[in-house]
């Protein structure tokens, strides 16, 4: 596998290279546990994740991704380092310049600012298991006493502010409206009993919206031992927005 990894803001980054490329791009916004660092990458390290970015380099695509400060909860400051990264590489890679976009639990916070920025650069989006509403986490979260406030902790450093704002603010500016506007969308949902499972219903909801306003959107629900179909599911459906460059 023939790759190269860099630096932006500090940040380490990675670009996986296809034997045969097909001349698009695939973004990875991973979750909590996702990680870039000069050597290594989670994608890299984790056995399933690893099938998964194989996948998509035997189908053309050229895979990158971002440290992204680790965990970001969809903050400013990350966001503006994913519009960075796009640009650099499209600027220093032959790609085609609407990138597909694949988005994990925390990833999918992202989403909406990067559209704002990327809209028409962005071919398809594809969600797992994903984390649309920061305020409904905390709501579910609130129970456990000792998680929440370290949960707490990683959002304020992330946001930048102070874990008293970050409280004051859990229902105002970490409430996520969180929308993909027109972009194609594809939504997988691991059934296990995850972090996210309580974000469901939102995702559903987000599903119908979009459904009824007649916007391109599939649902699939992955049972744990048919996980490894997801990607074949994904690539099918990517590939049906590369017919117009």
């Amino acid at each position: 596998m023939e790759q190269r990894t860099f630096q932006l803001f500090n940040e380490w980054c990675i670009v996986h290279y296809p034997e045969k490329p097909s001349g698009f791009g695939v973004l990875i916004i991973g979750d909590t546990q996702h990680f870039v660092d000069e050597k290594s990458s989670f994608w890299l390290q984790h056995y399933g994740r690893n099938q998964m970015l194989e996948e998509l380099l035997d189908a053309g695509y050229t895979v990158f991704t971002s440290n992204l400060y680790g965990k970001h909860w969809g903050s400013d400051k990350a966001a503006e380092l994913v519009i960075l990264l796009y640009k650099y590489m499209i600027k220093t890679e032959i790609l085609n310049h609407r990138i597909h976009i694949i988005t994990e639990g925390m990833g999918s916070l992202l989403l909406p600012k990067l559209l704002h920025e990327l809209s028409d650069k962005i071919r398809s989006i594809c969600i797992v298991s994903p984390c649309v509403s920061l305020r409904h986490y905390a709501e579910q979260e609130k129970h456990q006493r000792l998680f929440f406030k370290r949960w707490l902790q990683e959002v304020s450093i992330a946001h930048q502010q102070s874990v008293e704002s970050t409280m004051g603010s859990i229902s105002t500016i970490l409430e996520n409206n969180w929308s993909v506007g027109d972009n194609p969308l594809f939504i997988a949902h691991i059934v296990e009993r995850g972090k996210y499972e309580g974000q469901i219903a939102h995702v559903k909801t987000i599903f119908e919206k979009r459904t009824s306003n007649g916007l391109t959107t599939e649902f699939h629900y992955i049972m744990p031992e048919k996980r490894i179909l997801l990607m074949r599911k994904m690539i099918y459906f990517m590939r049906k927005f590369e017919k117009v460059l």
